[in-house]
């Protein structure tokens, strides 16, 4: 914009608005690609003590509906901590054969999440929203399948 106001003359004012509306385009254009990208990573995934499901719920409640809910904490665009109540029995679905999300393992009531599955401790839970179960070593770790890093040379 400065250079509108206070430019030599030797670039068109139309130059110039052109130069300024590309870089705004720009700046704006890829926060929102990488909010989009983004926006489904779960920062903090965790299950909610019994007696939070259900305020009403009695200790002899038998009903065991209310007894493995999970919280997700995910942010949107501005920074803002979005927080998902959800039972992964009943709200997990897998994503759509047509995602266009890079990040994206499992759907929460629609909306998009990805969670590392190699750090859900929980077997039943990792099957339940990733639908895989990586390897495990015979001391019970995890193992995640490392490439094998080509030289520069070896891609020619």
């Amino acid at each position: 914009a400065i250079s509108l106001f206070y430019g030599a003359g030797s670039v068109p004012a139309s130059g110039q608005i052109a130069v300024i509306a590309t870089a705004g385009i720009t700046a704006v254009g890829s926060t929102a690609l990488l909010g989009y990208c983004f926006s489904p990573y779960v920062q903090r995934l965790e299950r909610l003590p019994d007696d939070a499901n259900d305020p009403n719920a009695t200790k002899d409640d038998d009903d065991a509906s209310n007894k493995n809910l999970l919280r997700i904490t995910t942010r949107d665009i501005f920074a803002r901590k979005i927080e998902t109540v959800f039972d992964p029995a009943t709200d997990v679905s897998p994503p759509p054969s047509n995602n266009s999300r890079p990040f994206c393992n499992f759907m929460v009531k629609g909306m998009p999440m990805y969670v590392h599955p190699e750090l859900l401790q929980d077997r039943e839970l990792r099957v339940k929203l990733v639908g895989e179960d990586p390897e495990m070593t015979e001391e019970g770790e995890i193992t995640v399948e490392k490439k094998k890093k080509l030289e520069d040379d070896d891609i020619f």
